[in-house]
């Protein structure tokens, strides 16, 4: 499987937007490059169900739309691994700091 972007994941994942079964005919129909690559992920993920040919989106896939898609799940992740960082160097820098005044 290649790789996918975040906004084709999110493309892919916003042609559910109700609980009704999708035919593959339907959604594969002058679909973009990779977008059965993208729809096989959430299968495999447990986004989709899938049932002879046909999809529909699980309460899981619902809550990943709901809650802003993949890029803003990237981009959550991305701030929270920033803060991290920025939360350890102040940390090793007020523990010097601390070090210093203790001997002087």
């Amino acid at each position: 499987m290649t790789k996918i972007s975040s906004e084709l994941l999110d493309e892919a994942i916003s042609s559910f937007k109700t609980d009704v079964w999708v035919p593959g005919e339907v959604l594969f129909h002058n679909a973009p490059e990779g977008f059965g690559d993208a729809i096989r992920f959430f299968v495999k993920e447990g986004l989709l169900e899938e049932s002879r040919n046909h999809y529909k989106i699980t309460f899981k896939g619902k809550a990943l739309v709901d809650n802003g898609g993949f890029v803003a799940k990237y981009r959550r992740e991305r701030i929270q691994f920033y803060s991290v960082i920025i939360a350890t160097v102040v940390g090793v820098i007020s523990l010097v700091v601390s070090i210093i005044a203790i001997f002087l």
